[in-house]
Parts: C-alpha cells; structure tokens; sequence
C-alpha cells in the first residue's frame, strides 16, 4: 500500500487511495497579490505534475482568470485535465466565436465535444447555463469574450433539435 506524508482521514475509517487523477486547485487571496494553480497528480506515477499557474495576468491589482483565448486549443487538448467536459466545450466554442468562426460550425463542434450531447438534456442544458454565467460574470471585465458567450447561449437555446 502507498503511504502518504500528511493524510487526513475519518477516524475508524480506512485511508483509501483515489484510483483516479488527483486534481487540486489552490486559490490564495492576498492582500496585494492573488494567485489560482492546479496541481494533477496521478498516486500511482510517483510524484505530482508541476503546479500549472491559471492565470492570465499575475501583476498587483492586475490578477485575472485566462480567457478561453488564453487557454487556447493547446490547454484545452485531449491530454488537458478540461478534456471531455462541458466545460471545456463551452469555452472553446467561445474561443472558436471570438476567432469569427461560422456559429453553426461552433455548434456542431460544441455537440461533439460535449459526451452525450443529444441523449443527455442536462448537458446542453449545463452548456447554457455555463455560457450565461460567463456572461454575467465578463460584461464589464472582457466585452468580447462576454459577447461571444452571448451568442453561444442563444445559438443553443435557440437550436433546432429534431
């Protein structure tokens, strides 16, 4: 059995190793700078993977997520932790708007990046709520990545499924 520097666990219970990757996120709230990374770790390859910094802009009074054209198709590839989830689906078809792509290749892009797009309701529907937070959330931050987000909400609710 593995063993761990520091795990925490219920007393009484057995510690049990995750068979999945790990991915933990840190978030630190300073006073003068902030900063977000992801550390993924898979227990049974050893060590962690390099901590992996989430932000855009790092400088005082600057700090800020990336925008998905930040992310970029790299980040967002097979082998990235997003790969496969709505998530990344919907900010990549926001990446593919802001880059001026045709809305109904974004479309038929979105539903095959998200698994079980058509079989599942509860994907598309997490796809329009996604794209709308990200549209309350950039109005005033990032206007055309708030814009884009838009569109891709309305292309969805407004997709003919039949």
């Amino acid at each position: 059995m593995n063993t761990f520097p520091i795990m925490l666990q219920p007393e009484g219970e057995e510690l049990r190793v995750p068979v999945q990757p790990l991915r933990v996120l840190g978030i630190d709230l300073g006073t003068t700078n902030s900063t977000a990374a992801e550390i993924n770790w898979i227990l049974h390859h050893g060590s962690p993977s390099p901590a992996r910094c989430l932000e855009g802009d790092q400088r005082a009074n600057h700090a800020r997520l990336k925008s998905a054209l930040e992310f970029g198709r790299g980040e967002m590839s097979e082998g990235s932790e997003l790969h496969q989830s709505t998530l990344r689906a919907v900010l990549y078809a926001v990446m593919e708007l802001q880059n001026n792509m045709d809305g109904d290749e974004v479309l038929a892009h979105l539903t095959l990046n998200i698994p079980n797009y058509y079989g599942d309701t509860t994907q598309r529907q997490l796809a329009i709520e996604l794209a709308d937070y990200l549209v309350r959330r950039l109005e005033t931050l990032r206007p055309d990545e708030a814009s884009a987000a838009r569109v891709l909400c309305e292309l969805v609710k407004n997709q003919r499924l039949g």
